[in-house]
């Protein structure tokens, strides 16, 4: 059986990677999601993309070495299973990450061929409004949070191997259709124009 591949999607708080993998996985069948162990409370809309533990469950995974890595972010634990990607990439495989922006490095290290693709705004303005209109449920510290922490992460684009930019009111399909251009050419082994 052919080996797999790890397509990487990531990039600050509310610019679309939860749609966008959802956007493609549904569309593409040859795509397996990963979900990522999380202490966050569960939102209507992660569908199958978290497995929810408590911070005890979390430290253990972390104690045994069971992540390929792991972050903190707004205060809440986020990892991925080594044993499932590897597994699943031996089994042939075409997988869609979601990580932490600056997680990028020890998934290089055990998957050099991986292709990682950064979403980005096209501006702290508009990152703003996006935060406001997404995230109706949360308080005004929390948005200023998530803003500081998105205009930090913004810098790590520049390690990724391709940058799509986002925009407030493009449903998924608009950024998918660029990234499944990007998934074509490398599973084709084309140049992108």
């Amino acid at each position: 059986m052919k080996q797999g591949h790890i397509f990487i999607i990531a990039g600050p708080s509310g610019v679309g990677k939860n749609s966008i993998i959802k956007y493609l996985s549904k569309n593409d069948t040859r795509f397996k999601k990963i979900p990522s162990y999380t202490t966050r409370p569960s939102r209507p809309d992660d569908g199958d993309s978290r497995i929810y533990l408590s911070e005890p469950e979390f430290q253990k995974l972390i104690d045994n070495d069971e992540l390929i890595e792991w972050a903190r972010t707004h205060g809440y634990l986020y990892g991925k299973s080594k044993k499932n990607v590897t597994n699943l990439l031996k089994e042939g495989y075409l997988l869609l990450l979601e990580i932490d922006v600056k997680g990028l490095k020890p998934y290089r290290e055990l998957f050099p061929n991986l292709t990682a693709i950064f979403l980005q705004y096209p501006s702290l303005e508009d990152l703003k409004e996006r935060l406001l209109l997404a995230r109706e449920n949360i308080s005004n510290k929390e948005i200023n949070t998530r803003f500081e922490t998105a205009k930090q992460e913004m810098t790590y684009a520049n390690l990724y191997d391709y940058t799509i930019t986002t925009h407030t009111g493009d449903n998924s399909s608009i950024p998918g259709k660029k990234v499944e251009k990007i998934i074509n050419t490398i599973l084709n082994n084309k140049p992108i124009n």
